[in-house]
């Protein structure tokens, strides 16, 4: 019986049932008959008609088979049932309901999360060809990140910029510094001390006036700029559409403003930046310690845009020639460059607001996704500090560092779901 045939069938079936019981009936009267015609006497005839004509019952549930959707009645069937059990115990169907609708809100909203911050690609053009570096440190070495993933120094930086031939561009960048907007009310504010062909390699165009150029970067504390994001623009400034040239302090430097970002860009990770300043600023904004000069501290994320038809492997292989160059510096120090198709999962890297300074060599460390760690000997002789549990990315303000507070040292999910992020030592990973 055809599809057609079976769904109007569930409009008759009473009359189909009714067709099916005298059809029945009169095959079984038409053998009782042929029976007494043979000689046999009646109740006899009937039971002998019934005995060959078969499982009368079976008859009936092969023809209901035939003419109905059998899985979806079986189906309903259940469902009833179930409902009518549950109705009679109304506290348990309670409990029951409530718990399955947690696990549902709270599955939902875990890979609602884990989409949004670890899945997706960048939120800029052409975002598939990014991809972000970092480096293993193996054998000897002063940095504190031995076998985990590291960041870069400004000169590291500067030595693959100038000698990878994979990239149209490589940026780099310093993410949750910590500045004080001044003005008549103080406001504490979450920026970036970028490269200044940031915005050029992420295809950021500003929504008013111009972002960073090369010569912005020509020396350290040259150009005391910033590009605010549209957000403080609007929230700070009043959508002011002169403040393009005008003058705001930051953490009591002043810098001139040079643009406003396009709205909804806030960076390259979770937390949105609301200021970038030029990385040749840094010590501007955190007069404690001169970063630039420091070859063997690793505070940069670097993130590169490939060029047309360059796969990994070809990145891998370039960049690794550069990384070997750089060992030959520091004898016995073997490098591991780990490289990703940057979403914003490879954002965790850079939310490694963790210090080593221990020898005066600077790293970004890792740990667990509800410790913090910050270690080594500051200008002060701090020693070690621990912070438990902070998942935020403001946070240490007593330290002379604070402009770049530590910050959970996994995953930007990791504060989420309480894991922590690595890599195994030695392994490239996509």
């Amino acid at each position: 019986m055809n599809y057609w045939m079976r769904v109007q069938a569930l409009f008759k079936r009473k009359q189909l049932n009714r067709d099916l019981e005298d059809e029945l009936a009169f095959h079984l009267a038409m053998r009782e008959a042929k029976n007494r015609t043979r000689g046999i006497d009646g109740q006899e005839a009937r039971y002998a008609a019934r005995r060959q004509f078969g499982n009368v019952t079976r008859i009936k549930e092969a023809c209901h088979e035939a003419w109905s959707f059998v899985g979806l009645e079986t189906t309903w069937r259940d469902l009833r049932y179930g409902a009518r059990a549950l109705a009679k115990n109304a506290g348990f169907t309670i409990v029951a309901v409530l718990a399955i609708a947690l696990g549902i809100g709270v599955n939902t909203g875990l890979f609602s999360v884990l989409n949004g911050v670890a899945l997706k690609l960048l939120p800029i053009p052409r975002a598939e060809q990014m991809v972000s570096v970092d480096q293993i440190f193996h054998g000897k070495l002063q940095r504190n990140v031995h076998g985990e993933l590291g960041l870069f120094s400004y000169a590291e930086y500067k030595n693959y910029r100038a000698n990878n031939h994979v990239f149209s561009g490589l940026l780099a960048y310093a993410p949750f510094l910590e500045a004080t907007l001044g003005g008549e009310n103080l406001k504490q504010l979450l920026g970036a001390e970028t490269s200044c062909n940031f915005f050029d390699v992420l295809g950021e165009r500003p929504a008013l006036g111009r972002v960073f150029v090369e010569s912005d970067c020509s020396a350290p504390g040259a150009s005391p700029v910033v590009v605010l994001s549209d957000h403080l623009w609007r929230s700070r400034f009043g959508a002011d559409p002169t403040v393009v040239g005008k003058s705001v302090s930051l953490n009591r430097a002043k810098f001139i403003v040079i643009g406003v970002a396009a709205p909804g860009f806030g960076g390259l990770d979770p937390w949105p930046s609301e200021f970038w300043a030029p990385v040749t600023m840094q010590k501007a904004l955190e007069p404690d310690r001169d970063l630039l000069e420091e070859d063997n501290t690793g505070w940069l994320a670097l993130l590169g845009r490939m060029r047309g038809g360059i796969s990994l492997e070809e990145v891998r292989a370039d960049l690794g020639v550069i990384a070997g160059r750089i060992d030959q510096q520091y004898p016995g120090r073997t490098t591991t460059l780990a490289i990703h198709a940057r979403s914003l999962r490879a954002a965790r890297r850079t939310e490694r607001g963790v210090w080593d300074r221990s020898s005066g060599a600077g790293g970004r460390g890792t740990g667990s996704a509800n410790r913090v760690r910050e270690r080594g000997e500051s200008p002060a002789g701090e020693g070690l500090r621990q912070t438990e549990g902070n998942c935020h990315p403001a946070g240490n303000r007593g330290d002379p560092l604070a402009h770049r507070p530590a910050v959970v040292d996994g995953e930007s999910a990791d504060c989420v779901f309480g894991r922590s992020a690595g890599v195994t030592p030695g392994v490239l990973v996509d």
